[in-house]
This record gives structure tokens, sequence and C-alpha cells, in this order.
């Protein structure tokens, strides 16, 4: 007889179609036919009687026919083989469980993977079958995640019988292939292989995908929801063939059967979302071809390139050959999905893979432009082979460019990162450091600058710069520390041009002490007994410099002289204090920025003699302008309040511990700094590093945030060590979080 379901011809006393699975439509069959309940639902156990009962039954039946995808009656194996990718993501292994103790199924199920087996055969197709069903679980690597898998392990007592079934099930999963395609061969390597079919293609639901992964931040659920917008769900049907992999099905599903037959095959459905461009490569990995939808000879591919010409690598890697496969006959990059069908193209693919001139046949000379292929295709085609585009301008190329530390003027590398971004600043006024274009006033400024330096002061013995703000607009000024003579220049820019404003020699110790934008700025000398002399000046809109007051201040062993002049006269100190303003808020070198008056006084007598160290001054004047640029916030950990990094914003807050702080302690290190409350966002490339140690700090192999924010909440209760919590913000975003105990 005929199968009424897929049209083959059957034993005339089947009970099941070998083919298709489908119940046999005569009435000895469906007399004899196991009636099982959905695994998806509860078995209903409550016997009831009358009407009720036969509306009850009636109700399941409808239930089954709809959930099983087609027929009723079929064995749970059967069941869960046809069962869609959101049916087999919504089955409950409890209730699974449940049936199959009904049905007398014995099972296990392992405590570490929670993989649940079968230890006794249930019919499939007509067939003994083992079972195994792993539950919900995605991996993180979002298209190619797996969803819940079952494997089925049908066995035979004869070889003889195991190769009639291997027939009929072959046949039965080809008809059931997706139209146009042909079943694949996946090679395992030692001559083991197995064959792998598509048996549908479906886009319903794919957002449940999202719903099974656990663990996820929301921006990472977010960018896993996007990916899937453009994703179908495809169920894969791999069959395995025990005896010609050499393994019984007992070996294949990794866990003990009892009595298990040698003889059989496995058969396993695989869920996975991908793109149409996925599915194109995952496919082509399997040398098939869906676009033309046939199987990928590799040996033909060969042929039909000169491969012998490239490395024996490329020769005997097949992904390399299937790769070329798709450029030569649709003009796609199977990786990417691009197309690159033009000439141009074409030849930038073969570059790119295999430094390979396609129409020269031969390897591209690189020896011009520093051995980069990356280089070599930004200036020959104006093409950036990293994102696979062309650039837009003169100015995204020649950042990128920089990126391969290659100079566009000279033909060389960069000597230094300095000469790299003077290059910008000059060129583009681009800071490469920070990747921000510069207001052109300040690169003009910075540039004159340079030249002025580099031909009026460079007899000086230049060994120091800083950068500072002593006029009310955002033009820095730039303090110039040489060697010769131990003087300090002070130059300003105005109108395009450049002016030394003033010069002090430096004996003994020497400070630039300045108020942020006030025009008011001090050279303050101190020359040990002989005495102090403090020079205040104003700077005007134009070059020039106004002497507000000298202050010049003689000891003695037995008295204390001080002399104070007001442009040139003569004043008493009630008179120089309040023309003077003497509130200096900031002191200028190293970069250290100090918040209020009272720090101020605490800290200029140590800085006068610290800022006499070459050290302290910046090598460069572009090292001295990401100093002008940078605040530094440090907090002492007993004094950290909050510490927090939510949504990108790092929150620091500091109090007094004493008074309501981690600790209440007349021995806490407290009130270092001025207590303050700071948030700004965090540069993606920010680092955290956690030192420890005097002398230096030592990296946390860890840097992160979180081992930051653990080590700071580990040392707020030590009443010994003074452990340093410093935050670096440039251009209000923090570029750098690290600590120091001593």
């Amino acid at each position: 007889m005929f199968c009424m379901k897929c049209g083959n011809k059957i034993d005339d006393d089947s009970k099941f179609c070998p083919f298709c699975g489908n119940v046999v439509a005569n009435s000895a069959a469906l007399a004899g036919a196991q009636t099982i309940t959905n695994p998806v639902k509860t078995r209903q156990k409550n016997m009831v009687v009358g009407a009720v009962a036969c509306v009850v039954a009636v109700v399941a039946v409808i239930g089954v026919i709809k959930l099983l995808t087609g027929g009723f009656g079929k064995t749970i194996p059967e069941q869960l083989f046809l069962m869609s990718w959101t049916e087999i993501a919504e089955l409950d292994d409890k209730e699974l469980k449940s049936t199959l103790r009904d049905e007398e199924i014995d099972y296990e199920q392992d405590r570490d993977s929670l993989d649940l087996y079968t230890k006794s055969a249930s019919p499939f197709m007509g067939y003994d079958c083992y079972f195994e069903y792993t539950d919900n679980w995605v991996d993180d690597s979002y298209i190619a995640s797996f969803l819940p898998t079952v494997m089925f392990g049908v066995v035979f007592e004869t070889e003889e019988d195991y190769k009639d079934a291997k027939d009929d099930i072959l046949k039965y999963l080809d008809k059931h292939l997706v139209k146009g395609y042909d079943a694949v061969t996946e090679d395992w390597g030692n001559g083991k292989e197995a064959s792998l079919y598509l048996t549908d293609i479906s886009t319903d639901d794919l957002d449940k995908v999202a719903e099974m992964v656990e663990n996820l931040s929301d921006g990472e659920l977010e960018r896993l929801q996007e990916s899937l917008k453009d994703c179908k769900m495809y169920k894969f049907t791999r069959v395995i063939l025990a005896i010609d992999y050499d393994s019984t099905v007992a070996d294949i599903l990794d866990y003990d059967i009892k009595d298990c037959p040698e003889y059989g095959y496995v058969l396993q459905n695989i869920y996975m979302p991908m793109t149409d461009k996925g599915f194109t490569y995952f496919m082509a990995s399997r040398n098939y071809d869906v676009i033309d939808q046939k199987e990928i000879d590799l040996v033909e591919v060969s042929k039909e390139i000169d491969v012998d010409l490239l490395d024996e690598e490329i020769q005997d890697s097949d992904d390399d050959l299937r790769a070329i496969y798709f450029i030569e006959h649709h003009g796609v990059d199977i990786k990417s999905g691009m197309d690159v069908s033009s000439d141009e193209l074409k030849k930038i693919w073969y570059l790119k893979n295999f430094s390979w001139d396609n129409e020269a046949g031969s390897f591209v000379d690189l020896s011009d432009y520093n051995g980069s292929k990356e280089i070599y295709c930004a200036l020959t085609f104006n093409y950036d082979i990293g994102k696979n585009t062309y650039f837009e301008d003169e100015f995204e190329r020649a950042v990128y460019l920089s990126e391969q530390n290659y100079n566009p003027d000279t033909g060389k590398a960069f000597e230094s990162e300095d000469e790299k971004s003077l290059y910008f600043l000059k060129n583009y006024s681009y800071d490469p450091k920070i990747g921000k274009i510069i207001d052109t006033e300040i690169v003009d400024a910075l540039i004159a600058y340079d030249e002025y330096i580099g031909q009026v002061l460079t007899e000086e013995g230049v060994y120091g710069y800083n950068l500072i703000y002593i006029d009310d607009n955002d033009i820095p000024e730039c303090a110039v520390w040489t060697e010769n003579d131990q003087r300090v220049f002070v130059l300003s820019y105005k109108n395009g041009n450049v002016e030394s404003v003033t010069h002090q020699e430096r004996s003994n110790y020497l400070s630039v002490i300045y108020t942020p934008k006030s025009g008011k700025f001090n050279i303050s000398v101190f020359y040990g007994s002989a005495g102090l002399e403090d020079d205040i000046f104003t700077l005007d809109d134009s070059f020039h410099l106004i002497v507000c007051a000298d202050s010049n201040r003689t000891f003695s062993w037995d008295e204390y002289d001080r002399v104070f002049t007001i442009n040139g006269q003569e004043v008493n100190s009630s008179e120089y204090d309040e023309a003077i303003d003497y509130s200096f808020d900031s002191i200028i070198l190293g970069g250290t920025v100090y918040r209020s008056e009272d720090d101020y006084n605490r800290s200029v007598d140590s800085y006068r003699e610290t800022y006499s160290n070459v050290d302290k001054a910046h090598s460069t004047l572009l090292s001295a302008y990401d100093a002008l640029r940078t605040v530094t916030y440090r907090a002492f950990a007993p004094e950290v309040a909050e510490f927090d990094l939510k949504d990108g914003i790092l929150t620091l807050t500091t109090q007094d511990p004493s008074n309501g702080g981690s600790i209440d302690s007349d021995y806490v290190w407290h009130n270092v700094d001025p207590l303050f409350s700071i948030s700004y966002p965090v540069a993606e490339d920010c680092t955290w590093e956690y030192g420890h140690g005097e002398g230096g700090f030592v990296l946390d192999e860890y840097g992160s945030f979180e081992s930051m924010k653990e080590n700071v909440i580990a040392d707020k209760d030590s009443v010994n060590s003074p452990f340093s919590l410093y935050i670096e913000v440039v251009d209000d975003v923090v570029v750098r979080v690290y600590s120091i105990s001593s």
C-alpha cells in the first residue's frame, strides 16, 4: 500500500510510514496505534465521567493535533523530532520527565549539565530509539547560538537491518529538505563525516532567543535584539551513521545505554538564528554554494585559478579556496558579505588577503610602504581595507595612515608621538591623542611658540615647558625653562605674533604662580638666607606687561625686613596686599591643580623647592599642552563616600571619615585634599590601574572599575595605609584611574 501523506510505497502491515512518520490510515493500524500525550502538556490524571469526559477527550485530541506539527498518536521521540524551534524552546523538562514516567520509559538526568537521556528504547518511525534532550541554553556568541537540542539514537540488532533502514531514513530526510537545497557533508576529520539536512527556515518570534539568554546587561541585550532583527531561524538535521563513524550509538550520544546494539545512526536537530550572510558563509564552510544551490568542487576551484603561484599554505586551505570560489563566481566576499564584483575591488581583495596582484599574477612589492598592505591600499586606491570602504576625504585617510604610523609627507614612519601630533595640528588642527579637532587659534599659538623657541631661545638650553592661562582668553601663555642662566621666559601669543613678555633669572629656587585668566602672575625667587623676591605682573590685552608689585624680603638673624613697591613706588604691606589680592588658587608646573586657598597656603612652600627640579617641567610643548587640559582629582580611601560607574558615567564623592565616613577615628587619613564630588563620562580606552608599594606602583593584571572599587573598599577601613585614588580628566572625560599605596 501507499502512505496517504508522502505517497511512498510501504509494507501492508506497517503501522507507521518509515519515510514521513505518518500513522498509516487503516483500521488495523489505527487500532494498534499507541496514544501518547504531548510532553509539552501535563497528562490529565483526574478521571471524569459522562459527558464531561467526552468533552475533555475531544479537547485533548485537538490540542495534540495542534502541538504535534501534524498528525496524532505519535511516539515521544517522533513528537520531539517534528517540533518547531519555538515548541522545543518552550518544552518543560519536568513535564517531559513526568510523561516519560507515565510511558514507563527509563531515563537519567546529568546533575552537572542537566541533560536528560533515556535508558530504554521508544519507537521512532518503526524502529527502536534512545534520545537525549538538552534544556534551554544560549551562549553569548549571539548569531551562532545553539538553542535547545534533541538527539535521537536509532538502533538495530543486525548490520543488515541497519543498511535497510539507512536508505529509508535518508530518503525521508531528502523529501523534507527545504526546496532547492541538497544535503551537505560535514568533514569531521580522520575520515569521519556527517550529513546535514536543512529541514526548515522560520522567522517566527526570534525575540524569544533574546529572552532565553541570561546574565546580559541592558546594552548587551539591546545589541542581541538588534542583531536578531535580520535573522531567520534555520533548522538542520544532522545524521551521524554509527557503523561508518566507527562508533556505536552509545559512543556518539556519550552516555551509557545498557545492551545498546552496535548498529545504528544518530539524528540531531540543530536550530541556529543566522542572517542571510551568515547562512551563506555557514553553508560555504560545508562546500555548498547557496547562491547557485550546488556543491562546491574545491578540486575544480584549484584548476580554475592558478593557485600554484600562491603560498603552499593557501593551496592547502579549503577556507581560502572557498573564498576564492565566491570571489571568482559571484564577486562576493563570503566573510563580510560585501560585493567585490568590480575589477578594482577584486584586486584589493586579493591584495588584502594574500598580498597578491591577481592581474599581474605576482606578489605585490610593499617595500616602499613599510611592508604594509594597509598603507599601500590607502595610498593607491584610497581604500580602508580594515573597514572595507573607500575614504570619504583626505583627512580621514591621513588619520588612518597615522594609525599605521605613516607620515604622508615624508613616506616614513613618525619618529615620535609628538612629531605625529605636530603634523596633525599643523595640517588639520587635529589632536590624534584625544581624537578631536582643536581650536585653530590655539593650534596657531602652539605652532608659533614652537617656531619662536626654535629661533630665539635654542641657545638658552631649553629643558622644560609649561602652558598656563594668564589672561582671560583660551589661548595659553607659555613658560619656558632654560639652563644657561637659569631663567624662565613667559611668552604670549596675540594677533599672530609671539613676544617674550618677561623673563626672570633663577637663583636657588624659582616658581611661577598665577591665578587662571586673571591677568596676574607671580615669578617668585628664593635666595636662601639672602631673602625672597616676588615679582607680581599684570598682562593686559596687548603685549604690555605692567609690573603690579615687587616684594623684596631680606632676612637677618635678628630681624625680618620687607620692602614692597607698586610700579616702582614703595608702599606698606597692607597697601601691597590690597593691590595684588594675594589669593592665588593654582600653582602651575607638573599639571597639578589645587582647588582652594587653604590648599595653596599649605603647599606653596614645598612646591617652590620641588619645582626647581628639571624633571617637574614638561619635556615637550605638546606634553605641556596635554597637562594643561588635564585635571587630576585625588581622594584617600577613607574619604571615599561614593565610587560608582553607571551608564558610562563615573561618580566620585568624598567626605570626612570622622564625620559619618567609613570609620570614626582620630588616626585615619582624612582632609588631605578638599572634599569634592565629580561625575564625568569615561573614555572607551580608559585605563584602570590598581597600584601598591612605595616608589611607584604595580599594575593589577585585571585592571577594571570592578577591581579598582574592590580595592578601594578593602582599604577604606585601613588606619595605617594612606591609599590614594587618582582620577585624570581630560577635556571633561575620564581617561585614567589609578591608585598608589605607600
